[in-house]
């Protein structure tokens, strides 16, 4: 049988109209490296690798925007997903975990910067914002699940007796 979902949260790193934004314009830096190149017979200026490093920033910053940290309360525990670096959904099951609490988190300060991190409080899934839902398991590990919504999985976590 099927954990239920009870709550659900899908945090993105950037808006679908951003990285579209940042595709085209990166649509357009490698039509600009063509005309360049074929305009310099070959030759590789100044202008041809500002062209080329434009248009890689562009497409490396709509791939950034792709990224989407899923975290769901089920009946038998927290699940994380990391998409798109994540494939399926990691479970933390509650017969692991001896501690769950909602805190204020420093990203820089505790895992030098977002994504999936190590830091010396433990791993974590951090994307920006400020609250987390701190999972303490049985064996000492910490991870730390960012969230916008701290009020709305804080009821959750209580009307199903983890907080």
């Amino acid at each position: 049988m099927d954990a239920v979902i009870l709550f659900e949260e899908v945090q993105a790193s950037g808006g679908r109209g951003g990285q579209k934004f940042l595709r085209g314009l990166a649509g357009v830096f490698a039509v600009a490296l063509l005309v360049n190149l074929l305009w310099q017979e070959g030759e590789v200026s100044g202008l041809t690798a500002f062209i080329f490093i434009a248009g890689a920033i562009c497409l490396l910053g709509s791939i950034l925007l792709a990224f989407r940290l899923i975290t769901q309360v089920r009946t038998d525990g927290i699940y994380v997903r990391y998409a798109p670096l994540q494939p399926r959904f990691v479970r933390y099951a509650w017969t692991d975990i001896r501690e769950v609490y909602l805190r204020r988190y420093n990203p820089l300060a505790e895992y030098g910067g977002w994504g999936l991190r190590m830091g010396p409080r433990g791993g974590g899934y951090i994307v920006p914002g400020e609250w987390g839902i701190q999972l303490v398991m049985h064996n000492g590990h910490k991870i730390l699940i960012t969230t916008n919504q701290a009020e709305a999985v804080t009821e959750v976590l209580r009307k199903i007796g983890r907080l």
